[in-house]
């Protein structure tokens, strides 16, 4: 049974962001074990978040584009907001694998390997893992899977579930002003979503 010092399941967003953040730390020289069903296919994605000026994120120079000015609309009002001291980013999730992996590949004691995690075992020095009739012991182990089915809400929470469809579009002469992101306009019907207890918005990223 191979033995590391921290296992990652998980090699998506959260767990590649991890890995990364341990290489530039002083636990740079640990072993670590990064676990994922597949290394090869990824859904297209794109994220966003906020940085503040003069505090630069880690991955924030594969970042495709950033705005500082938003926009929020109902049906009723308009506003055109600005960020200062903060900026809004978005990465393209195949920059950000492709960014990852090459710094990760730079670290020997950095592995990788594909495939499920059949079961997960704490044990008196840490966790078992195993993947595809293989056993791996780590001493920390960190799982940044999510399963809906295994989430369990605490009563006293109220949880928003969020879901996103996206398009991609593409016109024949300007069409948006690429220095404003449409944040929310709730400009949209909103009977099926009331319906569900819900909201709708157009979110656009120019």
């Amino acid at each position: 049974m191979k033995r590391y010092d921290y296992i990652i399941l998980g090699a998506g967003a959260s767990g590649l962001s991890l890995a990364c953040r341990l290489a530039e730390s002083p636990l740079y020289d640990r072993s670590i074990l990064l676990v994922e069903k597949s290394l090869h296919e990824h859904e297209r994605k794109t994220w966003a978040y906020w940085e503040r000026a003069g505090a630069p994120l880690p991955f924030g120079d594969i970042a495709f584009h950033t705005w500082r000015r938003l926009l929020v609309a109902t049906p009723t009002r308009t506003l055109a907001l600005r960020t200062r001291p903060y900026r809004y980013k978005a990465i393209r999730s195949a920059d950000f694998y492709r960014d990852a992996h090459e710094k990760l590949a730079a670290f020997p004691n950095i592995q990788f390997v594909e495939g499920d995690a059949d079961a997960i075992e704490d044990t008196e020095d840490g966790a078992k893992v195993r993947v595809g009739g293989e056993e791996y012991q780590g001493q920390w182990l960190f799982d940044s899977t999510f399963k809906l089915n295994r989430f369990r809400p605490a009563p006293r929470y109220r949880y928003l579930r969020m879901q996103v469809r996206g398009w991609e579009i593409e016109t024949e002469r300007p069409s948006f002003d690429p220095q404003v992101a449409t944040f929310m306009d709730f400009r949209t019907p909103q009977r099926s979503s009331a319906l569900s207890g819900g909201m709708s918005f157009l979110y656009v990223l120019p």
